[in-house]
């Protein structure tokens, strides 16, 4: 666990626990002001904690899975209730005012914002790089699941085996500049990455090779992995 991510989780979990030990000593109002802020911390520490589970697992599949669940179901719910929390503490502005958790719930309000603000830019550059093609990407095909009847051309056409392993593996020395924009993790040390040789972007192996057996083209520049020279 890094500084920054233990942090979060001790301000988290200290808020959750004075929060819950002092309900009684919050003051009433009409609205439901302190459901909404217990509702939210717990949200945020339960999205943290998912967040830190899965970046501990070097599988693309449980990192896909992890993302999918924030945009899904997490961000929708959290944008929400935040929009929710800041009408009721509008209605209930002369009550709040007169309290000593005045200061927590407009400090909670402004960084709820701010994660909104800053997970909405990310999207935005998502969208833009076509991130959502490899986080939305069926593991297996469609006729595997019995959606569709087999057919060769429902067949992922990626490169083949021994096209993949040609592109070298390297060890990370020190931490790198970026990150692999498949799984959305920075590459630490000690990591194994690839270098695609016609255009140089890196990723993490497992996930380059993963992508790899479906599409023939970088995740990040839409290029060719190889020259137009060198046949797939």
């Amino acid at each position: 666990m890094e500084f920054n991510e233990g942090a979060v989780f001790v301000f988290l979990l200290y808020n959750i626990t004075s929060l819950y030990w002092h309900w009684n000593q919050f003051p009433d109002t009409r609205f439901p002001t302190r459901q909404y802020l217990m509702a939210t911390l717990v949200m945020a520490l339960i999205s943290r904690l998912w967040t830190m589970s899965s970046a501990r697992i070097r599988m693309v599949p449980s990192r896909r899975r992890s993302v999918r669940m924030h945009l899904a179901v997490m961000f929708p719910l959290y944008t929400f209730l935040t929009v929710f929390g800041t009408i009721c503490c509008v209605l209930d502005k002369k009550e709040l005012e007169l309290s000593k958790h005045f200061g927590f719930v407009v400090l909670w309000q402004c960084v709820s914002y701010v994660a909104i603000l800053t997970m909405s830019v990310l999207l935005g550059i998502s969208f833009k790089f076509h991130v959502f093609d490899q986080i939305f990407v069926i593991e297996e095909p469609l006729e595997l699941r019995g959606w569709l009847p087999r057919a060769k051309d429902l067949t992922p056409r990626g490169l083949s085996d021994e096209k993949i392993a040609s592109i070298p593996v390297f060890i990370v020395q020190n931490r790198w500049k970026g990150e692999c924009v498949i799984c959305l993790e920075n590459l630490d040390a000690n990591d194994h990455g690839k270098m695609l040789p016609n255009c140089g972007h890196v990723f993490h192996q497992e996930c380059i090779d993963e992508w790899l057996k479906k599409k023939t083209s970088c995740p990040l520049c839409r290029g060719p992995v190889f020259s137009p020279n060198d046949p797939i």
